[in-house]
């Protein structure tokens, strides 16, 4: 189809998700043998530096900070990995006089159902007919946008028609080179020990505890949201609402426990977060909710001054383990060569990054990923379906060490 082009437009996420939503649009396209033009890659959320309020800076500093950034040429996340510079030369300019034919096809939560397709054939010919329906010209160039509306599950269905998306696009390899004349230094120099990378998300999806022991879920789609509860379990308990909540202390006692059961091994561990400076401004800002008097309200937000160092000291007892916490471009950068050096990465079903992350940088058999999860049903398990030998599902209230350890034998070093 030598005048059809296409081209991707991602959503407002992540930069794993719009990672994810690229990599796979951009195999669909190539599997339909279009010709692609490159829309340039960009993640605002994940290169914006978060400052606490609380700690040393007024907040109008703090907005200061944030509107700095974004004015000023921060390298994106995307150009570190070298997407951008790879398809240098071929980009599509949004004043590009070359396509009279411009078609829009929308991909959404439901799109699958709600176009009624049943199998890879369905959706191409729906694609095809999207084409003749919206083309002016059958002599001009003709131009699709894939346009990644909401949700992921209708990407991660192409992907299971077409193949692994890698075949397609090896970011994996773009990165590797990238870092020839950029290299990240790593936190896992000693090559004799098992590297764990322990990926804890809080942020706008964390729990807060209080100075009174209670704990207060601030994700918006929880029924929970901005109210007292008694414990994490009663969190997870609460409502018609998926048992996925986890606290950092919850990893804590997860890797103590996994660490007894080899005690002749030799490890070097990574505790990343992203932390809680968007937790505390989600507080901030609906604090009424929470129906304080003035002395609760004072007590509790004082304590964000010194809050990240509390829930993150308790990795100190840890022997070689490191903490990086906090949410900047840098980090990020640090995140990315730690899960690629890594052996084992545990993280939870709270987020879905590592995944992603790892499905599209990571090498096929390593690292083995484990997912923490408090219920038989993680909800997203259709995202693994190309890659289900790199995780396994950890339920903790019903853990089983020694059923993980002889899964985790081909990436343990003695």
């Amino acid at each position: 189809m030598n005048n059809i082009y296409f081209t991707i437009n991602v959503n407002k996420a992540g930069f794993t998700d719009q990672l994810s939503q690229f990599s796979i649009y951009y195999a669909l396209g190539m599997f339909l043998e279009f010709n692609y033009l490159h829309t340039p890659l960009r993640s605002f959320r994940s290169n914006t530096p978060r400052y606490n309020p609380y700690v040393f800076i007024s907040k109008t500093k703090n907005l200061f900070y944030l509107v700095l950034n974004k004015f000023l040429k921060k390298e994106d996340i995307f150009d570190h990995i070298g997407i951008n510079k790879y398809f240098d030369g071929i980009e599509y300019k949004l004043n590009n006089k070359k396509f009279e034919n411009v078609i829009e096809i929308h991909f959404f939560e439901n799109f699958i159902e709600e176009n009624n397709i049943k199998n890879f054939e369905d959706l191409k010919e729906y694609i095809l007919k999207k084409i003749q329906a919206g083309t002016i010209s059958q002599e001009k160039n003709i131009l699709i946008k894939f346009v990644h509306v909401k949700g992921m599950k209708q990407t991660w269905w192409i992907e299971e028609k077409i193949g692994p998306a890698a075949q397609y696009l090896d970011i994996k390899n773009i990165y590797n080179k990238t870092r020839v004349s950029d290299p990240v230094k790593s936190l896992f120099p000693d090559n004799e020990k098992t590297n764990i990378l322990i990926h804890i998300r809080q942020g706008d999806i964390g729990i807060i505890e209080t100075p009174w022991n209670t704990f207060i879920p601030v994700a918006k789609n929880h029924p929970g949201f901005m109210k007292e509860h008694s414990s994490v379990e009663d969190i997870n308990n609460y409502g018609n609402f998926p048992k996925r909540e986890f606290c950092p202390f919850e990893f804590h006692t997860y890797i103590k426990g996994f660490l007894k059961k080899l005690p002749g091994h030799k490890f070097s561990i990574r505790v990343f977060s992203d932390g809680y400076i968007r937790s505390f401004d989600i507080v901030v800002r609906n604090i009424k909710k929470l129906n304080l008097d003035r002395n609760k309200k004072k007590l509790l937000l004082s304590s964000f001054e010194n809050y990240e160092k509390k829930q993150f000291g308790i990795f100190n007892n840890i022997e070689n383990c490191e903490c990086v916490i906090g949410e900047t471009g840098d980090k990020l950068k640090l995140l990315i060569r730690a899960a690629i050096d890594s052996d084992i990465i545990l993280c939870s079903e709270q987020q879905y990054m590592i995944p992603k992350l790892t499905m599209n940088l990571c090498e096929k058999n390593k690292p083995a990923v484990v997912i923490l999860t408090k219920s038989q049903n993680y909800i997203h398990r259709y995202m693994f379906k190309q890659y289900e030998e790199n995780f396994i599902f950890e339920e903790v209230l019903n853990k089983n060490y020694d059923q993980i350890i002889e899964k985790l034998n081909p990436v343990l070093k003695i």
